[in-house]
Formats: structure tokens, C-alpha cells, sequence
């Protein structure tokens, strides 16, 4: 599958090439169907992304946002992702809030995955791939989205959601997508910001598939952008 790295010199640059990357990814996809659904991951890095998205000129209307993994914690928990994107991006732009799909960490941990899962599977019987579009990070573990290197769940095959666990990371209890789920997607971009992350980016650029996110990146059309 092709993986294209590159790596920036700036900041500025590195949320430049990851803001054009998913406007075009949404454009393309309107210009030839009603509805664009991009999966948006959580944490630190995509934030500024989103929240210029929130200020651009967009069908909002047309584009469903999914959350593609989550803290178990409280919507308004400064760990959640799903309350990040919502500030950031959908109340942003002024986009329709049912337009946007996550997790319900009002529900308990176990009912929270199943009821996304039938959510999912309603989006994948509608039409596939699932996603047009994905927006993901990666931690230096290797992992992607809630998909750890001991994720045993969330890499079975026939499955969309999972629970997952980290003891490394803020938030230990997640739900994330599966790999099946995650690899439903036309193309992909992996953000990756700091010098901790560059050991992850080589690797990708080598073709390694010995973690989570190296065997994502090998499965789909993926762009990894990096700045130290």
C-alpha cells in the first residue's frame, strides 16, 4: 500500500499541508456523493487542525464527523476527546451536532462500545469504505487511535469498536475503533509532532509493521506528516 512521509521544517507548515490535506479529502469526496464522513482521532496534535477547519468555509451540513477513539471519561472531562472536538470544531464552524458521532461515556463502559458499534455497522451497511477520510495521531508506543501493542481486542477481525486499556497514558479505561474499522477508509493522514515521535516516523518510512500503527499504515493510502 502507499505510505508517503514527509517531514517539515515548521509548525506552520506542518498544520498548512494537514488543513489542505483534509479540506481536499472533503471536497473530493462531495464532488462526487452527498455526504463526506471523515474519522477524527483525539489528543494534543490535532487540535490546532481543527480548530482552523471550524473556521473554513465548508458544507457542513453534508460532512459527518466520527470520533474514532475516547478517554472514558465525562463529555466535559479535559481528557475527553469527543468534548475537545466538539469545542474546537463543531461549535466552531456552527456545524449541526448530530453531524457529529462519539462515544457516549454516559453510558457505562460496556454499553457505550456496543451502542457505538451499532452505529458503525448502520454507516458500513449504508456504503463502504466506511470513511473517506481519517485524521490520526500516534503515540511512541506505536499505537493508533485506542489501539495499543497489547490490544489484542481491538485487532479482531469482524468487530468495529473495542475496549481498550493503558497503563502509560492519561485516562487508562479507552473505546476505540477496530482495525477493521479504521482500515474501512478510502485514505488517511497520521499526524506526528516532537522529537519523541521521530523513531515512529522512520519506521513508517521503512515499511516496519511491528506496531499498531505501522500495520494500519500498510493496509491503506496513508500520508504521514511530521515536524520535530
Amino acid at each position: 500500500m502507499n505510505t508517503k512521509c514527509i517531514q517539515v521544517e515548521s509548525e506552520q507548515d506542518f498544520y498548512e499541508q494537514a488543513f489542505h490535506w483534509a479540506t481536499s479529502t472533503i471536497r473530493e469526496a462531495l464532488a462526487t456523493q452527498d455526504e463526506c464522513r471523515i474519522g477524527l482521532s483525539g489528543g494534543s496534535t490535532p487540535k490546532k487542525l481543527y480548530q482552523m477547519l471550524g473556521k473554513e468555509h465548508l458544507s457542513w451540513e453534508k460532512i459527518l464527523w466520527v470520533g474514532v477513539d475516547e478517554r472514558y471519561v465525562p463529555l466535559d472531562d479535559k481528557f475527553s476527546n469527543a468534548g475537545m472536538i466538539r469545542s474546537e470544531l463543531i461549535a466552531e464552524a456552527g456545524a449541526p451536532q448530530e453531524n457529529f458521532l462519539h462515544f457516549d461515556t454516559g453510558l457505562g463502559y460496556l454499553e457505550s462500545c456496543l451502542a457505538f458499534e451499532q452505529k458503525l455497522l448502520l454507516l458500513k451497511k449504508s456504503r463502504e469504505p466506511i470513511f473517506d477520510g481519517l485524521v490520526l495521531g500516534a503515540g511512541h508506543d506505536g499505537h493508533i487511535a485506542g489501539i495499543f501493542p497489547d490490544s489484542e481486542s481491538a485487532m479482531k477481525k469482524g468487530f468495529l469498536t473495542a475496549q481498550t486499556r493503558t497503563d502509560i497514558f492519561d485516562a487508562p479505561e479507552r473505546l476505540t475503533l477496530t482495525m477493521d474499522a479504521l482500515t474501512n477508509c478510502k485514505h488517511a493522514i497520521i499526524l506526528l509532532k516532537g522529537r519523541e515521535k521521530k523513531d515512529i516516523f522512520e519506521a513508517l518510512r521503512s515499511g516496519d509493521t511491528s506496531t499498531p500503527v505501522g500495520k494500519f499504515a500498510q493496509q491503506i493510502e496513508t500520508t504521514v506528516l511530521y515536524v520535530g
